[in-house]
Parts: structure tokens; C-alpha cells; sequence
């Protein structure tokens, strides 16, 4: 409806233009008319059969569009082509008129004593057939674009909306289960392109997070299930006979051992957990990473003696936003790890500073190092590789001390790295934003 209007429009409009336009120009070529004629007229008086004769000419030429003209001196009729019409007495002060289907133009000039009016005009039935011509001509060419249009525009709304049904068609396939495919991309950067790149890009970081939480459970379940295996085995082997109330209080402290094992299992998952949902995170809560380490360097020295090992700390103020026990999980797990992976004559190092606005903590051993296989993986959760399974000969940890650094340390807006040392051993590297506005919290 909306086009066949427009259509219409145009077509009015472009027929109007035309007439005027047509007519503008008529107006025009009869003045040049009345001019030349009154010029033959000066010429040739008072020879009017003269004038008569040049009158004639001129409308046998022009014959196609009925071209007449007329002189008129002293109300008589002095000279005239055959064609004129009878009336041709212009009206006053009109030099532009029309009489019936004639179009007509009065000059009047001095002839001697004598006033002269020159009469010009030509049939205005040319005008309307040019005007009928285009008509026909719009009403053609319009009616096939009317035509033509819905087609064209069904068309190009199916080349417009085949990428969007392409994008529904993949999106209805995907389930949380088959997370692979990926919505076309046709290379030629428009919005849509950029859409499903967008989309492709969320799916690439949500297939990811599915596969380490996929990875997260199963790895929970198993270090989650040979401890309580043990429990319960214990607790059946206790329940197989009378026992005296020693032997019930060893096995009660072995138990009590075992479920505190846990207990700490549960918590660092948690705080993955946490870490995972975006829920870790400093908070407004400032502390002072030195005072932090600090105490974690007081409770960890007997550890070290029982080791013979070396435990030195070279610690300066560094108040970073987050929370004090979070810093305490970094600054513990890396310096228990570092004691455990250090032989007896060894040295533990702990140092922290604050440079450039960043609060910098290092916790370096003189271990055998972590082997360059490894690297890639001592982050990953439950990862245990062969040096963590001989820690002095004990079955190694659950692996997710180094998680936990790495998950607190990203959240708090800091860096955490590995690295070997030339002579020897390793260090954890780790770098927090300082809070340098805020007072620090003791705790």
C-alpha cells in the first residue's frame, strides 16, 4: 500500500512538472514569436502583402503545432496566416492568454502615426498529448515496479534474514551437553558477522567453564571419596569386636584426624567454589601483606627446625584491599610447599615489598625445582605431579593449594607465577594492586 501510494505521488507529481514546464517553455517561444513578427512588420510596411507572404511561411513551418499570427493596426486586419482563428482580439494588459485550446501572445508596437498589435499563437493540443505520452509512460513503468517490487523485496528479505535463520537453526541444536558448533561466520564484517562472533566467543568461554566444572565434580569425588572410604572402613573394623576404651580412644583420634582432613578438603573447595562464581573478591577490606606474612613466618619457624631448614623472611609494609585470612591461604600454601619440597639444609625465603604501586611477595626454596613438564600444569586443580607425590617420601597433597593462590590472587586483581631459580629450587612470584589510600587493617 505504502509503495503504491508513493507511486502515485510521483507520477502526479512528475505529470505537473512536466506541464509546467511545457507550458513555461511555450510562453516563452511565443514572445520570441511576437518579436520577430513585429521586426518583419517594421521591415516590410507598407508592403502587408509582404507581411502576409512571411506570415504564411512562418506557419507552414511550424504546421505540426498549429502556428498562426496575426497584425492588427488601427482595428483593421492588415495581415494574417490562413489558420488564424477568428478571435484574436487580446485582453487588456494580458500579453499571455488562452482562448479555447489556443495559447496566444499580443505585442503591440508604433507604426509611423499608427499602433499595431501583433497577435502570435499555436495550438495547445501539443501539450497535452506530450503530457497523455509521459502519463502513459509513468502508468507502464509504474505498474511494473509495482509488480517487480514485491518480488525484488521478497527477495532480498530472504538474503537479509537467511543469516538470522542460520543463527536460530544452530542455536535451537545447542544443548549444555554438545556445546561444539558454532554459528557461521560469512566473512564479511556487517553486524551479523559480528553477532555470531560475539556469540561463538561467549560459547568458546562457556564450553570452557562447563568442561573445568565437569572436571571441578569428578576430581572432588574422588579425592572426596578415599578418605570417607577410610572412615567408614575404620568405623566397620571397630564394630567388628568389643574393644577396650584405649583402643576406642586411638581409633576416635584417628578418626577425628581423618574428618579434619576433610573438613580442610571441603573448605578449599569451597573457596574455588567461590572463586568459580565470582564471589571472591577483595571486598573494601584492607590489610598489610607484610604483616600478614609476618605471622605466617612465626608459625611456620617450627616446622622449619623439625626440617633443619632455613627459614628467612625480609618483609616490609605493603597494604593491599582484600581480606586477611585470603592473604594468609596465599602466604601459607606457598610457604608450606616451598618447606616441603626443601631437603634438610635447605633454605626457605619469604620477602615482601611495594614498588610502583604494587605490593610484590616471593617465597623461594633451594628444592629440586619443579620439572619443565610440569609447568604448564602446577596451577591446574588436583594436578599432583611426580615431585608432589614424594614429599620425604608421604603421598602428596590434593593439589589444589597452588588453585587456591591462583584463584584468590586473579580475583584480587594481581598476577601469581612460577619460576625456576638459576641455582636451584623455585620461586612464587605474586603481585597485588597496593591500597595506598586506605588505612590498613591489623588483624
Amino acid at each position: 500500500m505504502a509503495i503504491a501510494l508513493l507511486l502515485v505521488l510521483t507520477l502526479v507529481g512528475v505529470r505537473t512538472g512536466l506541464r509546467l514546464t511545457l507550458e513555461s517553455e511555450l510562453d516563452r517561444l511565443l514572445r520570441n514569436d511576437a518579436s520577430e513578427v513585429l521586426l518583419i512588420v517594421e521591415r516590410f510596411q507598407p508592403d502587408w502583402s509582404a507581411v502576409d507572404d512571411e506570415l504564411n511561411r512562418k506557419a507552414r513551418s511550424h504546421s505540426d503545432n498549429g502556428w498562426f499570427g496575426r497584425v492588427i493596426v488601427d482595428d483593421q486586419v492588415l495581415a494574417a496566416t490562413h489558420n488564424a482563428p477568428v478571435i484574436l482580439i487580446p485582453p487588456i494588459g494580458q500579453p499571455l492568454f488562452t482562448v479555447g485550446r489556443h495559447r496566444m501572445c499580443a505585442r503591440t508596437g508604433s507604426i509611423g502615426v499608427s499602433r499595431a498589435t501583433i497577435v502570435v499563437g499555436t495550438d495547445y493540443a501539443f501539450v497535452d498529448e506530450d503530457v497523455d505520452r509521459l502519463t502513459s509512460m509513468l502508468v507502464l513503468a509504474g505498474t511494473f515496479v509495482s509488480l517487480i517490487t514485491p518480488l525484488i523485496g521478497w527477495w532480498l528479505a530472504g538474503r537479509a534474514t537467511q543469516p538470522v535463520a542460520e543463527i536460530i537453526d544452530t542455536a535451537q541444536r545447542l544443548h549444555p551437553e554438545r556445546l561444539e558448533e558454532r554459528l557461521p561466520v560469512r566473512g564479511t564484517g556487517d553486524e551479523l558477522d559480528r553477532l555470531s562472533e560475539t556469540i561463538n566467543d561467549r560459547l568458546d568461554a562457556i564450553n570452557d567453564y562447563l568442561d573445568r566444572q565437569r572436571e571441578f565434580v569428578a576430581n572432588s569425588a574422588h579425592e572426596l571419596r578415599s578418605p570417607l572410604t577410610a572412615v567408614r572402613t575404620a568405623v566397620e573394623v571397630a564394630l567388628e569386636r568389643d574393644r577396650s576404651p584405649e583402643e576406642y580412644r586411638e581409633l576416635l583420634g584417628e578418626l577425628a584426624e581423618r574428618c579434619q582432613g576433610l573438613s580442610d578438603l571441603i573448605n578449599r573447595l569451597l573457596l574455588l567454589a567461590e572463586g568459580d562464581g565470582e564471589a571472591l573478591g577483595p571486598g573494601t577490606t584492607t590489610a598489610d601483606l607484610g604483616h600478614v606474612a609476618r605471622l605466617s613466618v612465626e608459625m611456620f619457624q617450627t616446622v622449619a627446625e623439625q626440617k633443619n631448614v632455613q627459614l628467612l623472611s625480609e618483609i616490609a609494609p605493603a597494604v593491599v584491599r582484600g581480606e586477611p585470612t585470603h592473604l594468609a591461604q596465599i602466604v601459607n600454601n606457598l610457604i608450606d610447599n616451598a618447606l616441603k619440597f626443601t631437603p634438610a639444609g635447605g633454605i626457605v625465603s619469604v620477602r615482601v615489598s611495594a614498588q610502583n604501586g604494587t605490593a610484590h611477595l616471593t617465597v623461594a626454596d633451594t628444592g629440586p625445582g619443579i620439572p619443565r613438564s610440569d609447568l604448564p600444569r602446577v596451577f591446574d586443580r588436583f594436578f599432583t605431579g611426580d615431585r608432589s607425590r614424594q614429599r620425604d617420601g608421604r603421598p602428596g597433597g590434593t593439589g589444589l593449594g597452588l588453585s587456591i593462590c591462583r584463584a584468590i590472587t586473579e580475583r584480587y586483581g594481581g598476577q601469581i607465577e612460577l619460576r625456576a631459580n638459576s641455582a636451584g629450587g623455585t620461586t612464587a612470584a605474586i603481585s597485588l594492586p597496593l591500597a595506598v589510600h586506605l588505612p590498613a587493617s591489623r588483624q
